[in-house]
């Protein structure tokens, strides 16, 4: 059984993680949103960024997914694969599939 966060219940984020094997900084960065996207991957500078100004568990796993999965594409090469509409179609889809397994609904 997969752990499940409680609605609604704010979660620390890690400050790193390792996408096949390549670490990846994991930062909160104020303003995002702002710019209109709630997370931002940056695999030439291994990091991934998302809106401090995120106050709900499922808005956070559901970004963190998306931009795993751009970091995972680009990693394993598989980038090249897609134009850039399929391939944020993908994480958006990874992205709600990590929401859905991992956050408890009311």
């Amino acid at each position: 059984m997969s752990p499940r966060l409680a609605y609604n219940q704010l979660m620390k984020l890690p400050n790193r993680l390792y996408v096949l094997g390549v670490k990846y900084a994991l930062k909160q960065k104020i303003g995002l949103a702002e710019s209109g996207s709630f997370g931002e991957c940056s695999p030439a500078k291994k990091k991934i960024d998302i809106d401090s100004n995120i106050k709900i568990d499922e808005d956070i796993l559901e970004t963190l997914g998306h931009e795993i999965m751009h970091a995972y594409l680009y990693e394993s090469s598989m980038h090249n694969l897609f134009d850039e509409k399929t391939e944020e179609a993908l994480c958006d889809l990874v992205g709600r599939l990590i929401k859905d397994c991992f956050v408890l609904k009311r």
